[in-house]
This record gives structure tokens, sequence and C-alpha cells, in this order.
């Protein structure tokens, strides 16, 4: 109860732009974050401060810690699980990226540290973009300049959209599944990216699950919690019969072959409680907030020329 009360205050509070100031983090708990990190994250924090989304998760994440270190490999910016999550930055790379891709990448990693999953899931990931494009949304209404270029590549991803589909009907007309034409290629730059999810997202959000499944930042071992549960339902009460083949990849079970990651993920979560608590930090996203969200990507996009 003293959790929840604590929540309700900080979601309740006011937290003014002219406040905010960049976190002062340890680099791997030896000295101060660079000069430059740290103006960067005064840059992308005044841009949090502005949009009542960003306020509350910046205000729910203030203690996660911000470790800055030289990584070459995997993303610049990535949160770390553990009883006190973090968020890694690798100084190099996060010098050469854009300020937007700089946001939408912190608010990522920050939203999956307040989440703190033990597993990696798809669920989470699908969760955490659709609160990304609501974030998006939030930005453009308070944010004139920042409207007019959402609103821009908007166009432009769903004219581009639009002729990939008529490209998969014709193929599919001729006998051909076409499937690799839409959506296609996810777009390199955070903007076209933010506009081509909520083209996807108002078409079907299934659309958009199925594109960030196969993005390159979507961790390589993240599964759904529903091919979890469909695993514990049959197998549950033999998880340690199951048997490891190729390298990991392949389970088998009871003469039945699996997804191995699948396999390893319900022998950690064991039982449909602990399940059912995953599910409960990974929030309605499927269902009440999934709703409010297309209700308002329909608008955003009806307002197009």
């Amino acid at each position: 109860m003293k959790r929840v009360l604590f929540l309700l205050a900080v979601l309740a509070a006011p937290i003014g732009a002219a406040d905010y100031d960049a976190p002062t983090t340890v680099d791997s708990g030896t000295r101060l974050l660079t000069s430059s990190l740290r103006e960067a994250l005064r840059r992308v924090g005044w841009e949090y401060s502005l949009v009542e989304s960003g306020r509350r998760l910046v205000a729910l994440t203030e203690s996660v810690p911000i470790v800055e270190l030289r990584r070459r490999r995997g993303l610049p910016i990535r949160w770390v699980r553990g009883k006190n999550p973090k968020i890694e930055v690798d100084r190099e790379r996060v010098r050469r990226l854009p300020l937007l891709e700089f946001e939408m990448m912190f608010f990522r990693a920050r939203w999956l540290a307040l989440a703190n999953l033990p597993i990696n899931t798809l669920d989470a990931e699908y969760a955490v973009r659709q609160e990304i494009l609501s974030y998006a949304l939030d930005k453009a209404a308070v944010n004139p300049k920042f409207e007019k270029l959402l609103r821009k590549a908007s166009e432009r991803e769903r004219r581009v959209l639009r002729e990939r589909r008529e490209g998969l009907e014709f193929a599919r007309e001729h006998g051909e599944r076409g499937a690799v034409l839409f959506p296609g290629r996810r777009p390199k730059k955070a903007l076209s990216r933010l506009a081509f999810d909520l083209y996807l997202y108002s078409e079907d959000p299934y659309l958009l699950y199925e594109s960030l499944a196969s993005d390159f930042r979507i961790p390589s071992d993240a599964v759904a919690m529903d091919a979890i549960e469909d695993f514990l339902k049959i197998h549950g009460s033999r998880l340690g019969e199951v048997v490891f083949r190729a390298d990991g990849r392949v389970a088998l079970i009871a003469g039945s072959a699996y997804n191995g990651d699948v396999a390893r993920a319900a022998i950690f979560v064991e039982d449909g409680t602990t399940l059912a608590e995953l599910r409960e930090k990974v929030g309605t996203y499927g269902t009440v907030s999934g709703e409010a969200l297309s209700k308002r990507v329909n608008e955003w996009l009806r307002g197009l020329q």
C-alpha cells in the first residue's frame, strides 16, 4: 500500500521544466559522468520535462544510476537488470547519436529499468514501444516544431507503406506470398521509425509487433509471454525433463521440439503465478491502454494531408 501511495504521489506532483538537472552518476563507481554526457542528459531531460509522460517516467526512474563505459557491441544505451537496475551508456558511440535518437533510446531504457523484468520478453518491447508512440504524440501536442517534423515524416511513411501494401497485394494476385514487401524494412532514423510505427499501429497493432520482433534492437532471446504460458500448460510438471540441443536453440521434451528460448523462459518462470506477476509489470498494452492509443493514433493520422 505504501508503494502504491508513493507512486500516486509522484504522478500527481508537478515537475517544472526549469527544475530539471542531469543526474550526478558515477562512471563504473569511480568518477562522475563526463561533461559531454551530462550535457546530453540535460538536453534530453529538458525535452522530457516539457511532456507530462516524460516527466512522469523521469520521476519514477530518477534513482536508476547511469554508468558510462566503453562497449563496442550492443546498443549504445541499454538497461541492465538486477536488484538495482542501471542504465549503461557507451561514451564513444552515444556522442554520434542525434538528439531524438538519444531521447527515444533513453526513454526505452528508463521504462525497461522501471519494469525490471527478470527475463527478456517481446511483451515488454511491445509495451515500451507503445509508450514511446504515446510520448511522441504528447510531445507533438506541446512542441510545434516537433509536431511539424513528425507530421511531415508521417505523411512520407504513409506513402511508403501504402506503396508496399500495393506491392504485397500485387504479389498475392500472382500467386506469391510477398510478405517481405509489407511492412518491409524498418527505417533507420528515429523520426522515421516513429512515423512508420504510428501507421502500422493504426493498420493493426500486430503489424507493429511483427515488425518489432525482427528489429535488431530487440534482444534475440526475447519471447512472448503467451508462448511461455502455453509451454507451462503442456509441460509445467515435467520441466526437469527438458533437453537442449543445437547449442540451446532447440528444446526437446516428450518427443516434441520447441524454441529453446521459450523453454528456458518457462523453466525460469516455473508457474502461472510468477507469469501473472510479469504480465502485471508489463501492463495492459494489448487491451485498455492499447485501445486508448489506437484512438489517438487514428486521430493523428486523420489530420494529415
